[in-house]
């Protein structure tokens, strides 16, 4: 019985070999040399900084128009409050819409 699960073992071991071996082949046939390695390195860090620096721009962007709306809002507030108090027709306190 321990011959036979050492045995299996050891098919077990060389088959992931053929597959290590296969798989090394094919990633060796993309990448020549460390000069390619440092070429593909590169090639891929320019289009992530570029995206990082967009994703960046985009978060400043929401930031600043988040901060204008909640201005926005709060004045319209504020002018809401004074034609209510001042009792201009149309424009009924807006927590009671049915101006009841």
């Amino acid at each position: 019985m321990e011959e036979m699960n050492t045995f299996q073992s050891h098919v077990l071991n060389c088959e992931l070999y053929k597959v290590f071996a296969m798989k090394v082949d094919e990633l060796r046939s993309k990448v020549v040399g460390a000069e390619d390695i440092d070429t593909l390195h590169s090639e891929n860090i320019r289009p992530f900084k570029k995206a990082e620096s967009q994703l960046r721009a985009c978060q400043n962007m929401v930031h600043a128009k988040d901060k204008e709306l909640t201005e926005a809002l709060a004045e319209l507030s504020k002018a809401n409050d004074l034609l209510t108090i001042l009792g201009v027709p149309g424009y009924a306190d807006l927590k009671d819409p049915a101006g009841t």
